[in-house]
């Protein structure tokens, strides 16, 4: 009607408009909308919610792990677009590729009320996708995953670790020649990851079960050091 009423609409990553037949000149728009992580928490029974928020901004966000320390604090990791809401010192406060396919890994930190402590991205290249993340007695974060040369392929493993205020990188490096699948960490940041290996460049040890690739493709399972190593 000429704009005399209206409706805001959430912000939408894509959205339609149709004009009202039955009264001329009303514009009826739909909208759908866009995606946004969330993080809840429940009391012991899981009957109530002790408190719950959306995490990400216009361009999404997903959230892909979540860790606990023994104070209550709680940690994420997830993918996020390029106006993700970090906080002041993150130690990536800016996408790190933006010329990357839009999509970038970041890391959180909640207190046990719910409180952002801190948000920020993860310094790593190529559209990286977080597999698992764990927290040490410090309170530093370590988080794995692969990369992505292209919307299909998979590039590297990643191993990122973060201070525990998330304002330095302690760990952030890469294995070539893996596509992971799973990752884990004990109390003390160690891990180990599974995947699979393609060619016959994978890194392995010495003293490997299998050292040669047999076949067009091998699992492969990797540990490694809180060190990253």
């Amino acid at each position: 009607d000429g704009g005399a009423t209206f409706q805001p609409l959430s912000l939408a990553r894509r959205g339609d408009i149709r004009f009202d037949a039955s009264a001329p000149g009303r514009a009826i728009a739909m909208t759908n909308p866009g995606y946004d992580g969330f993080v809840a928490k429940l009391d012991a029974t899981g009957q109530k919610i002790l408190f719950a928020t959306y995490l990400g901004g216009f361009n999404g966000a997903t959230v892909n792990g979540v860790a606990a320390d023994s104070a209550g604090n709680f940690y994420v990791t997830g993918r996020a677009g390029s106006n993700f809401p970090v906080t002041a010192n993150a130690v990536q406060p800016t996408p790190p590729d933006p010329d990357s396919m839009g999509s970038f890994a970041f890391a959180a930190k909640f207190d046990p009320a719910g409180n952002l402590a801190y948000a920020t991205y993860l310094p790593v290249i190529n559209s990286p996708l977080p597999l698992g993340i764990a927290v040490d007695a410090q309170g530093n974060v370590e988080i794995a995953g692969q990369t992505f040369v292209s919307q299909y392929s998979a590039a590297d493993f990643f191993l990122t670790k973060l201070s525990a205020n998330g304002s330095l990188a302690l760990v952030n490096t890469s294995l070539a020649h893996m596509s992971p699948v799973g990752v884990a960490f004990d109390s003390a940041g160690n891990g180990v990851a599974v995947g699979s290996a393609v060619d016959a460049s994978f890194p392995v040890t010495p003293d490997a079960l299998q050292p040669t690739l047999k076949g067009s493709s091998n699992a492969v399972v990797v540990r490694f050091d809180s060190a990253g190593k």
